[in-house]
């Protein structure tokens, strides 16, 4: 997951399903300004590996509040 922040701060980026349940927090720490990268491995807040199909990722910090659409396709 990309991002890009215009000032330092704490971003949090956050995935649910499409129906609002809440998945996983992908990220949740103060980061530098610029772009940068989040790695995620597909599993929800137990462990298990998500089901396909379309998931959001809400990302809140400094200069960014954006809700994106992602799709899951094993």
């Amino acid at each position: 997951v990309k991002y890009a922040v215009n000032a330092p701060g704490r971003l949090t980026l956050k995935l649910y399903t499409i129906t609002g349940a809440h998945v996983l927090t992908l990220f949740d720490d103060v980061v530098p300004a610029g772009k940068g990268s989040v790695d995620w491995d597909g599993r929800n807040l137990n462990g298990n590996v998500v089901a396909s199909g379309i998931y959001l990722i809400r990302a809140e910090g400094p200069g960014i509040n954006k809700t994106q659409k992602i799709a899951i396709i094993k």
